[in-house]
């Protein structure tokens, strides 16, 4: 399970309540569905023997499809914020390619093959968004 899901907890035709993942509202259907909604999502924890292993967490909020919605946004930042997001693993296990060693093969492939204006233009688009110092540890998959 990766990052934070939005789902609904609905009664189905014979009473039996069942959750299911939260559709947006269309233009053919726009009324959200009726119910508790709910999100879904993966946080590693400490255990007391100092392992780390993940606790799957449903958490309510609300039975509107708006602020549900919003609540699905504000939890994925906030565990990412945090580190807690499972996709936030930073070390890489042996053998991983990490975002930046693959942006200078990239970028070094680039430069034996283009010219030296499509080089650097290359460069500077794939090194721009590098906003925080330790995004060179990564992982890519």
């Amino acid at each position: 399970m990766q990052g934070v899901s939005l789902y609904i907890r609905i009664a189905d035709a014979s009473g039996r309540r069942k959750y299911v993942e939260a559709k947006a509202p269309t233009p053919s259907k726009p009324k959200p569905q009726q119910g508790v909604y709910y999100l879904r999502y993966e946080i590693q924890e400490q255990r007391g023997d100092g392992s780390i292993m993940p606790r799957r967490v449903w958490e309510a909020v609300g039975n509107d499809y708006g602020p549900a919605n919003a609540a699905l946004h504000l939890k994925h930042s906030a565990l990412w914020k945090q580190g807690k997001a499972p996709f936030m693993s930073v070390a890489a296990s042996e053998g991983t390619l990490l975002l930046a060693n693959a942006i200078e093969k990239y970028l070094a492939n680039i430069t034996a093959l283009k010219s030296e204006a499509t080089a650097a233009g290359y460069s500077y688009a794939l090194k721009a968004p590098q906003v925080a110092e330790d995004s060179d540890s990564l992982p890519i998959s």
